[in-house]
């Protein structure tokens, strides 16, 4: 099986904002969720949904999160983060088709945001920007 470089829910570095938080658990598999404008200007307002992403299983977010290597297919990804928008109840406005078009576009976001990290990379999202916070890896 291949692996694919990827983003797990980490807790590492929590605190280091004030706005940091981490509901999901550890390990989990993360990806995009739904955004909202309530703090469009203001990337650490209540709502975190700029700054955070979602854990596939939990379908809790976080603000940190670590770039690894895991034994999986890019198919296995785009199941996984389908299966989270199905579970999540998208499916009620949602076909198939649009349900997986959804899954495959955030995959290759996150893979394509990942291509750009080293594993070890805790990292966070600001809005758009992805950014690392630090590495785990010595020398990285």
């Amino acid at each position: 099986m291949s692996k694919l470089k990827v983003f797990i829910a980490c807790n590492l570095t929590q605190g280091q904002r004030k706005s940091d938080f981490c509901f999901t658990n550890a390990g989990e598999l993360v990806t995009f969720g739904s955004e909202c404008d309530r703090d469009h200007s203001n990337i650490d307002g209540s709502c975190g949904c700029r700054r955070s992403l979602i854990g596939v299983a939990s379908h809790k977010a976080t603000t940190t999160f670590l770039c690894v290597y895991k034994k999986m297919t890019r198919d296995d990804f785009v199941k996984a983060i389908k299966k989270m928008w199905v579970d999540g109840g998208w499916g009620k406005f949602l076909d198939d088709d649009e349900l997986q078009a959804m899954a495959q576009e955030d995959a290759d976001e996150i893979l394509r945001v990942a291509s750009h990290c080293k594993a070890g990379d805790v990292c966070e999202k600001r809005g758009d920007v992805f950014r690392i916070r630090t590495s785990l890896k010595k020398g990285s």
